[in-house]
């Protein structure tokens, strides 16, 4: 299953009463406001490392590292890690999806300088314990669609259900569907459209309590 992702920070704080190196950081994080910076772009399936491009950012955009794990039956089968202009507000996010076949993990983490190099996400720990809550459950490659008659008992902090749809287009086009429960923190996600090099990736997410239809 081919999940990507890309997000981005939010750095927030007053400068009232700062010392003299807090003033800096907080007026390198407004000027991205302002005037757009400067970062470096790329993918790779090294989860430390990729180098690649530097690009002009459009303006409320920090520079971001994304991490995303995909792990099918217990057995790691993805590790990505990407570098790219993100919007503020998906900075410092991370959360988890599972259903009966996978548990896709994500995390972000921004700078707010030009060229600068992002902390290196940390991925959030999954519980399995159950929390009561039913979801449909189903994944399908290829189409935007998959018969999510199935269920599976969500666990932990993941107490909301969750439909994800991706659409990735480079030189042909591959569309994935994602039916199952979610961490509010992934649901905050929402969409998400990227383009890296000739790639790209276009992703929805609608979340519900698990007791209604999609919102």
């Amino acid at each position: 299953m081919l999940y990507l992702l890309g997000i981005l920070c939010v750095l927030s704080t007053q400068t009232t009463g700062a010392k003299f190196p807090e003033r800096i950081q907080v007026l390198d994080a407004l000027s991205s406001y302002y005037y757009p910076l400067s970062c470096t772009t790329c993918l790779s399936t090294d989860n430390q490392v990729c180098q690649g491009p530097s690009v002009t950012c459009q303006n409320n955009y920090f520079c971001g590292s994304t991490r995303v794990t995909i792990t099918a039956y217990d057995i790691p089968v993805i590790n990505l890690f990407s570098m790219s202009c993100m919007h503020h507000h998906s900075c410092d996010e991370k959360g988890t999806i599972t259903n009966s076949d996978a548990t896709i993990k994500r995390a972000v983490s921004c700078c707010s300088n030009d060229n600068c190099t992002p902390p290196i996400p940390t991925l959030p720990d999954r519980s399995y314990k159950p929390n009561g809550i039913v979801c449909p459950s189903c994944s399908s490659i290829g189409s935007l669609t998959c018969d999510s008659t199935d269920t599976v008992q969500c666990t932990g902090d993941e107490d909301m259900c969750v439909q994800q749809s991706i659409t990735i287009t480079a030189n042909s086009t591959l569309r994935t569907i994602f039916h199952g429960c979610a961490t509010k923190s992934y649901c905050d996600f929402n969409a998400y459209s990227k383009t890296l090099f000739n790639l790209k990736m276009e992703m929805k997410i609608a979340c519900t309590s698990g007791k209604s239809g999609l919102r």
